[in-house]
């Protein structure tokens, strides 16, 4: 039982939410790896694309988890990583959620180790998304926890989207051997087409194609930026 259930739950699609096409191939690709990793400053699309992803037929099951400050704690953090997969597969975690539920005392080590026996004999691969990955990057613990079930599940394929690069252990080894996949602010920065959609959607007017093609250039594809300059010249400029 965790305290805030909603953490563990995918985010609805919000209905203006438009979807890129080229980046859902990169994220289809999530299950030839063990991790992958989204990092860009915020309001690239990060989280967009990881609800877009989640729920347009994703290759694999998807368990979610949203971090806060608070979940810097490994404890927490253990807690809401089971949660995350049993939302998804309900008779799953039965020895962890035991274990986080004892009055008796007990080790991380113990709870990361039983964490670790559960996802592996779930038997089913899916993808576990870690949204805000930033937020507990710098607590050894938690990496060390992430680290423990990318070497021992490989039915459990990661994806941490965060605004620095996460400071895992061994992530050099995992590229060496192509199991892990970078998406960065470059490969998030949108084109053309891309703004152009997202501001149809926004505004539900008629952008032309140039507009768009120079809010990007100015905005080197930064979608907030894009829509902050639009904003600027006025709530719904008909041919902004």
């Amino acid at each position: 039982m965790v305290d805030f259930p909603y953490k563990v739950r995918v985010p609805q699609r919000p209905p203006q939410l438009v979807a890129r096409q080229r980046l859902r191939q990169q994220l289809a690709t999530i299950r030839h790896k063990s991790l992958l990793t989204i990092t860009a400053p915020a309001g690239y699309g990060k989280t967009s694309l990881l609800i877009d992803f989640a729920h347009d037929a994703p290759p694999l099951p998807v368990c979610w988890y949203t971090l806060d400050r608070f979940d810097a704690d490994p404890w927490a953090f253990v807690g809401y990583v089971a949660a995350a997969v049993q939302q998804r597969f309900p008779q799953a975690m039965a020895q962890t959620q035991q274990l986080l539920g004892g009055s008796g005392a007990i080790s991380l080590d113990v709870v990361v180790a039983a964490l670790t026996r559960d996802i592996y004999t779930l038997g089913e691969e899916f993808a576990l998304i870690i949204d805000d990955w930033h937020l507990v990057d710098a607590n050894n613990d938690i990496s060390a926890a992430v680290a423990h079930l990318l070497t021992r599940c490989p039915n459990c394929h990661i994806i941490l989207a965060s605004r620095s690069y996460p400071s895992l252990p061994d992530l050099m080894l995992l590229l060496a051997r192509q199991l892990l996949l970078v998406v960065d602010d470059e490969g998030l920065r949108f084109t053309p087409p891309e703004a152009l959609a997202v501001l149809r959607a926004t505004y539900d007017a008629s952008v032309p194609l140039d507009r768009a093609e120079a809010l990007v250039e100015q905005t080197r594809g930064w979608i907030t930026g894009v829509l902050l300059c639009v904003q600027a010249s006025g709530p719904t400029p008909p041919a902004l």
